[in-house]
């Protein structure tokens, strides 16, 4: 039996929630951006009138305004985004158990045996559109395919609140033509490899031979050509399923740049500890730490470090990325951007192997101390105690990566 997946994605999610509970905004253009104060300052989504002022997502707010003086900007509320996605997925759960979250605002849906009830996918789609445009004001663009890369492609096509449908029988005449770049995971990087192999369209990929992907890409050579040809057999998880996740981090624009080591200090404390109690969170351990820099001039550098024992402490986290900026970087050019990210995880439960010596073994009382803080702030608030050098700049710490910012776990494939 042929697999029938949807692959649904909310139209200007963001701004189409803020126009859901505020008739007003859909006459103007609307943007939901980060903080010009703060220095966080970016679009994050835009309404259809903003977009075509040429209005791009990525773009700094200051760029914003120049082309669309009238433009409306919004913080964003991402706990009412989470609330929405919630009730969207609500809805899913009326025509399938088998739903798989792509992000907050895209979702996958094997509806195959739900065809039981329907006369065909067209028309789920169409009253899955229906209900969510009625009950919650927002739009769905639909893609209905055989497998979730094809079904991924057809919701980029599809225009605001349509469907479009991409089987595999389809694939020569709708798919091969399409760029190479529409393809999932095909980010600059990877279509400048491919193009410089000749590779232009999806077809282009799909008709060459898996070995000579696998050679020049990699394994991720032979997934994208698997992915071409529509050979994709991966499962659409249901609503409980909790991928492995492969890399926890935390990232921040600062509200001045960085120009001494104690400011570079200030900012790793508390992004150590906030990636440190998101280990604790999920009882896992990090071999790998990698820390990130940006300079003024807009130039990204990163470098990275293994430990010869997992960690989930904060302790060790900072002394790492400290380590590593001191090896590898100078204050030459002042610093707009840090960041701090771990991979290479285990589970808590896998680590339990004791050593002789001390200077080996695992810091037992400082998982205690840290794990006190986890609970102190859990039950009174986040800035209820504080690291001491934090308390030198204020303006400069107080900020909580955890809540403040929205943290993506990276996970292979993301299935």
């Amino acid at each position: 039996m042929n697999r029938i997946i949807l692959h649904c994605d909310l139209n200007c999610f963001y701004a189409s929630v803020e126009m859901s509970e505020n008739h007003q905004l859909k006459k103007v253009p609307l943007a939901i951006g980060g903080s010009q104060d703060d220095r966080h300052g970016i679009i994050l989504t835009k309404n259809y009138i903003a977009k075509e002022y040429g209005i791009k997502t990525g773009e700094t707010l200051w760029a914003a305004k120049n082309k669309c003086p009238t433009l409306v900007i919004l913080s964003p509320d991402f706990n009412k985004y989470l609330h929405y996605s919630k009730l969207v997925k609500k809805i899913y759960y009326d025509y399938t158990d088998k739903i798989e979250s792509f992000g907050i605002d895209e979702a996958w849906l094997d509806i195959t045996h739900s065809l039981q009830l329907f006369k065909s996918p067209i028309l789920i789609a169409n009253e899955i559109k229906e209900r969510v445009k009625r009950e919650l004001g927002l739009t769905l663009s639909i893609g209905i395919a055989n497998n979730k890369i094809f079904a991924k492609l057809g919701s980029d096509i599809a225009g605001e609140n349509e469907c479009v449908t991409l089987y595999n029988v389809d694939k020569e005449t709708l798919v091969y033509p399409l760029p190479v770049e529409s393809l999932l995971y095909v980010g600059k990087a990877t279509k400048k490899q491919l193009n410089i192999l000749g590779i232009k369209t999806i077809g282009d990929l799909a008709s060459k031979e898996i070995n000579f992907c696998k050679h020049n890409l990699g394994k991720m050579g032979e997934v994208l050509w698997i992915f071409a040809n529509g050979f994709d057999s991966s499962e659409v998880a249901t609503l409980d399923y909790k991928p492995l996740v492969k890399s926890i981090g935390n990232s921040t624009t600062t509200v001045r740049d960085l120009n001494t080591y104690n400011d570079v200090l200030i900012i790793f404390t508390v992004l150590a500890d906030s990636v440190a109690s998101r280990l604790r969170e999920q009882e896992l351990f990090a071999y790998c730490i990698n820390i990130k820099i940006r300079t003024n001039k807009l130039k990204w550098y990163g470098v990275q470090s293994s430990l010869k024992k997992p960690t989930d402490l904060a302790k060790v986290i900072l002394e790492t990325s400290i380590k590593l900026f001191k090896e590898n970087f100078d204050l030459n050019t002042p610093l707009r951007s840090l960041g701090i990210k771990v991979s290479k995880l285990t589970y808590s439960k896998d680590y339990e192997q004791f050593s002789l010596f001390k200077e080996d073994s695992y810091d037992y009382e400082t998982k205690k101390l840290e794990s006190s803080i986890d609970d102190i702030r859990l039950k009174f608030g986040y800035y209820s105690i504080t690291n001491g050098r934090l308390l030198v700049d204020r303006e400069l710490s107080k900020f909580n990566p955890k809540s403040e910012h929205t943290i993506h776990p990276v996970t292979f494939n993301r299935k």
